[in-house]
């Protein structure tokens, strides 16, 4: 896998919007919501808790150190940009190393920006519509603890359709790239490739979304002491794996060869 043979240099790009976004998002790395209102068998349930949900799955975070999770965003659209131009170059001309990808990251930025913005703003609705289909259960089903497990599928199911839709513009930078498309039409062109192994896309997508996810929520309520450390992996992983995954599949894909595979002697003709 890419990623396990370029690890140093795919952490050094991406180890500081990790950090900042693993210190901002810690408070969704745990189930305190929901095992306060469970562990009281009586609770009732109110219009705030809706509101609480959606904050809870909602990727934006508004606290005290929101301008951290700014900063971090920002740097997670330079991170991104810069690691496709690496990734690029490497798998391109077989070149390992920072020197010549300035400009090409600079280059990439602003649709980077545009493209990651677009994703969350779609992950934001889906988040919005599964809170809005809980809320309206609770007019039919009376009983609290249902009304909050159906909430929470509901949540994990919104969560997997925005992944399998994702998975269908994963090409969508790696053309703007090597074709010189715009964003509209890379998103196009990624649809019309992708689709023909969707199923195979999104399912290693999803397995990887469910697996890290789980672990993200749940090895806080054992090592508490340790929710920043395991929430800026959760951040860190995804930001080496999309640009990389993405990368690796279109030349998969379009067919292109790689460079960066010439110096293993062991590879298959």
């Amino acid at each position: 896998m890419y990623i396990f043979n370029n690890f140093i240099k795919l952490f050094l790009i991406a180890i500081l919007p990790a950090v900042a976004l693993g210190l901002t998002c810690v408070d969704h790395s745990n189930v305190a919501l929901f095992v306060r209102y469970l562990s009281n068998p009586n609770f009732v349930l109110r219009d705030y808790l809706y509101i609480e949900v959606l904050n809870y799955f909602s990727f934006f975070n508004f606290g005290e150190r929101w301008w951290l999770f700014l900063l971090a965003c920002i740097l997670g659209c330079i991170s991104m940009s810069f690691m496709l131009a690496n990734i690029q170059r490497h798998m391109r001309l077989g070149v390992n190393n920072f020197s010549g990808t300035y400009k090409f990251g600079v280059r990439l930025l602003p649709t980077c920006a545009c493209f990651v913005i677009l994703c969350v703003i779609a992950c934001e609705l889906f988040t919005l519509i599964a809170t809005g289909l809980g809320y309206l259960v609770s007019f039919f089903v009376f009983d609290s603890v249902l009304n909050l497990t159906v909430t929470v599928v509901l949540q994990i199911v919104a969560k997997i359709a925005f992944v399998m839709l994702a998975s269908l513009f994963l090409c969508t930078l790696p053309a703007v790239q090597c074709e010189g498309f715009r964003i509209n039409m890379a998103a196009h062109y990624s649809i019309k490739i992708v689709s023909k192994y969707f199923y195979k896309v999104a399912f290693t997508l999803v397995y990887v979304f469910l697996f890290t996810t789980a672990v993200y929520y749940i090895l806080p309520i054992y090592l508490p002491q340790f929710k920043e450390v395991i929430s800026s992996l959760y951040f860190l992983m995804w930001i080496m794996y999309l640009p990389s995954y993405g990368k690796r599949i279109y030349t998969l894909f379009e067919e292109v060869e790689r460079k960066d595979l010439k110096h293993n002697i062991w590879r298959s003709k």
